[in-house]
């Protein structure tokens, strides 16, 4: 399936260079807290490296494979990448200009992948529901829900009629976790702000989890870049 992309948007999506399309990825720089900050920001570069070795080959993209990192500490810096990706076990620790950048840089079109490495000995989803408090108080209106199945990401270049296998869960009896095994953050008219994954980033690794849930993670990683360069 080939990708259509559109260069004509706010965000520097593509470094152009003659007839060449480069996509950039980005880890962002924050700081976490107890109860958990075991598993922080930079944890396991090399997986997101396997990652974007997946996604040049099973896409139409010519993939930058360098590990950017960047703070939240200046619009200028984030904007220039379409999606940001933050991933940690502990509570995040964000100040008022991270979030003052943040929302603005969600405003403009950007995408916020989180992903929560998950101790559940230190209580479960940590990182996640720290981040879904920031992202509430940020956009009062608006609340992280489950991404229902038939959401445009399951289906934008992989077919994912189940979602992601690892699902995530708020309540401490996962009675709620998502069918899509994702939350996810919509603006107003159902475009993807913030999604929320569970272990994505260490399955893209493959080195707890077995070759065919490490394809489903990378697949389902591939849909979000899809979607975000196509949104």
């Amino acid at each position: 399936m080939k990708i259509i992309l559109s260069i004509v948007c706010f965000f520097l999506v593509f470094t152009i260079s003659g007839n060449s399309q480069e996509f950039k990825w980005v880890r962002v720089k924050f700081e976490c807290v107890e109860p958990d900050a075991q598993e922080k920001w930079n944890i396991d570069p090399k997986a997101d490296v396997t990652f974007l070795e997946h996604l040049e080959k099973y896409t139409t993209l010519k993939v930058d494979k360098t590990w950017n990192n960047v703070t939240l500490e200046k619009l200028e810096d984030i904007i220039k990448y379409p999606i940001l990706f933050m991933t940690a076990s502990g509570t995040p620790k964000l100040n008022e200009v991270e979030l003052k950048n943040l929302k603005e840089y969600l405003l403009r079109g950007g995408i916020l992948l989180a992903d929560d490495s998950n101790w559940p000995a230190k209580g479960g989803n940590i990182f996640f529901v720290g981040m879904k408090k920031y992202l509430e108080e940020m956009f009062p209106k608006l609340k992280v829900e489950p991404l229902d199945l038939s959401h445009p990401l399951f289906h934008c270049h992989f077919d994912l009629p189940f979602g992601y296998y690892c699902k995530l869960w708020v309540k401490p009896d996962r009675s709620d976790k998502s069918p899509s095994g994702v939350f996810a953050l919509l603006d107003e008219k159902g475009r993807i702000m913030v999604l929320f994954t569970l272990l994505l980033q260490n399955t893209w690794g493959g080195i707890y989890f077995n070759p065919s849930k490490q394809e489903e993670a990378i697949k389902m990683g591939i849909n979000l870049v899809v979607y975000a360069l196509t949104h």
